[in-house]
């Protein structure tokens, strides 16, 4: 009998503690909107919840380029902890705060046309994430904590002012498409070779006009015709 009630208490605590969560999760996407002055508008616009009510996908991205930007991204994210897909495309965003490293169970992170020029180091966290989006954005290097994401199979990092990427890119050994079209590239880190799976990888429109021989015969199997579409002026 006692059993019995420890276990009706332990389903009581647990359905209270999901309720609170998902309470908790509209609340930080009510101020993320109310901080961005996006008025009138239902949360459930913008979200995905999962049975238990939890917001599992969070769409912020701008499909109204007129109004409602999103600018600032306030601590209040962190609270997302049951997110699995967050879109913030297409906005104005000139930083994220560190609280987006609380998003463990994340898998796929947008931030695609935006102004960000660096991420913070708490970005190291989301060891989950699947697939990255950075085209488009103000970069000029890599946080090292990237090198963590060991689930990574998709980066794409188009349009940014990257001159270079890090020594160790290689150990993103799960990468099967890198785009980097539209940077400053001047070389690669010979590590690159060790991306065995990699399946489509994009460098036109960068600076790789003198690659040592190793990495210059690794890039013409990859696309023989990388030199042409440098920017070797």
């Amino acid at each position: 009998m006692k059993l019995h009630v420890l276990l009706l208490v332990a389903l009581i605590v647990a359905c209270a503690a999901m309720a609170q969560d998902a309470t908790g999760d509209a609340a930080a996407v009510k101020a993320i909107l109310d901080t961005n002055h996006v008025k009138g508008a239902s949360i459930d616009k913008f979200v995905t919840k999962d049975s238990a009510g939890r917001i599992i996908a969070l769409d912020l991205t701008n499909k109204d380029v007129v109004k409602d930007f999103i600018t600032k991204v306030p601590s209040d994210i962190g609270r997302l902890t049951a997110l699995q897909k967050l879109s913030i495309e297409s906005n104005m965003l000139k930083s994220i705060p560190e609280e987006i490293g609380k998003l463990v169970s994340l898998r796929e992170l947008n931030l695609g046309d935006n102004e960000l020029a660096e991420l913070p180091p708490a970005i190291e966290n989301l060891t989950n994430l699947e697939k990255f989006d950075l085209r488009d954005n103000e970069l000029t290097a890599l946080p090292p904590g990237i090198l963590k994401m060991k689930a990574l199979w998709w980066l794409h990092l188009r349009g940014n002012h990257l001159k270079s990427l890090p020594d160790n890119i290689g150990d993103l050994t799960a990468i099967k498409e890198l785009y980097m079209k539209g940077n400053a590239l001047t070389t690669l880190p010979r590590s690159i070779t060790k991306l065995a799976n990699l399946t489509y990888f994009e460098v036109l429109e960068n600076n790789l006009c003198k690659l040592p021989a190793e990495l210059d015969a690794w890039m013409k199997k990859k696309d023989g015709r990388y030199r042409e579409y440098q920017k070797c002026f």
